[in-house]
């Protein structure tokens, strides 16, 4: 297969010439495709070669190691039922990987072989290395937003975990070339509609109903009595985790992840150890939990709080008869499923509720009283000033002076 630049009616091509020979013909043939772009010209080719001439000696010839993506694959996935038990046996093992993460992974691949297989993922596994171009990888990231429809954070995800195909195929000395290197992020998008911020007024009204439900019986709150529809509806155990993420800005799974020895009252703060998975519902421990002991000497808080949280700490773990262990024990969809209806109620934008909704607020309201941006990524979790900080204990020593301010805000 040879491929050149060529001109057509006065216009740029590329043009991809196939050298084959019939079967019980003696005289070589030459077969061409034409394109504007590369890789559509080197995949029409290919797939004409796939297509016409089964033979996999004469494959061979034009694909010398034949190595394709399904093959990588099968490399991947032994490797993560490797890192799985890895996991299982040592929570706390570096290499090992979770199962949600790996869950995380297959829908990344899902829609990565939905493109590679032309909405086929059968297809995708035969889909050849040798296509995969410097051109075709820059074509690949431009698709996925102006063909695919993709959003940037599901681009970003499809893009890593191709990459992480790709380095695979390198390490086995299958690819010679590494084509994911030379554009590693794909920057085209921007996103038109990013929910914005709650408003003071509007987070307000929405912590009124949270702390209604709350003081209310289990099964029963202002809306009426659900106790007859043959379960337990947990609205006290919900609305205190959004409660608890309404000043903190923690993400859902730190705070369906609490224990009870998380919460030191006497310092005022919350050290986040576990999250819950929002697929699984397990608790695992968070990153912060895996640094050393001696990191996490110099302050041992992640997040300050209000004292006014330990009305509802000490009436929810007195009801519910919790010295010890975890606080909460409910799923994501549901907890979200409860949100959205609550903000459905008091009439709020439908457009800015999730379960981060608490998390945009608090660090709009931080921003405003002029904390710094690193103080403000390591108190709710981010990693985006310095990789895994946000993660990790430190030193804050203006977080109680700055909850001090917010509480005058927010309540």
């Amino acid at each position: 297969m040879k491929i050149w630049n060529v001109k057509v009616r006065g216009k740029k091509v590329y043009q991809v010439v196939v050298d084959y020979q019939d079967p019980g013909d003696d005289y070589p043939k030459k077969k061409k495709f034409i394109h504007e772009k590369r890789f559509v010209a080197v995949q029409r080719a290919t797939d004409w070669l796939e297509n016409t001439h089964k033979n996999k000696k004469f494959l061979d010839k034009v694909f010398p190691n034949g190595k394709t993506i399904g093959d990588v694959n099968i490399k991947l996935e032994k490797e993560w039922d490797k890192r799985i038990k890895l996991k299982e046996l040592d929570p706390f093992d570096q290499e090992g990987l979770e199962l949600d993460t790996v869950n995380r992974y297959k829908d990344s691949r899902r829609s990565l072989f939905l493109i590679l297989g032309d909405g086929d993922t059968d297809k995708a596994h035969h889909f050849s290395l040798q296509r995969i171009t410097h051109e075709w990888y820059s074509d690949f990231l431009d698709d996925m937003f102006a063909k695919h429809q993709f959003t940037k954070s599901k681009a970003k995800r499809v893009r890593n975990f191709l990459n992480t195909m790709l380095s695979k195929a390198e390490q086995l000395n299958w690819m010679n070339s590494p084509h994911h290197r030379y554009k590693e992020k794909p920057t085209q998008y921007r996103p038109l509609h990013q929910p914005r911020a709650m408003t003071p007024k509007e987070a307000k009204k929405l912590l009124l109903s949270l702390e209604k439900t709350f003081n209310s019986a289990v099964n029963t709150d202002e809306y009426g009595d659900y106790s007859e529809q043959g379960f337990t509806r947990k609205f006290q155990e919900l609305s205190f985790i959004f409660i608890i993420q309404y000043p903190t800005g923690m993400r859902w799974g730190e705070a369906a992840g609490l224990s009870y020895n998380d919460f030191d009252w006497n310092n005022l703060t919350i050290t986040i150890r576990n999250s819950r998975s929002t697929k699984s519902g397990k608790i695992t421990p968070t990153k912060a939990a895996k640094l050393r002991v001696a990191d996490a000497r110099k302050g041992e808080r992640i997040v300050p709080i209000p004292k006014k949280l330990k009305y509802f700490f000490d009436k929810y773990t007195e009801q519910k008869s919790i010295k010890s262990g975890y606080l909460f024990d409910v799923g994501y969809d549901y907890s979200r499923q409860f949100l959205q209806e609550r903000c459905e109620k008091i009439g709020l934008d439908g457009n800015i509720v999730d379960t981060k909704m608490f998390r945009r607020f608090v660090i709009s309201e931080w921003q405003k009283a002029g904390v710094s941006d690193k103080t403000i990524a390591l108190r709710v979790g981010h990693n985006d000033t310095i990789t895994q900080n946000g993660y990790g204990t430190f030193a804050d020593p203006t977080a109680q002076q700055d909850m001090t301010k917010l509480i005058a805000t927010i309540y």
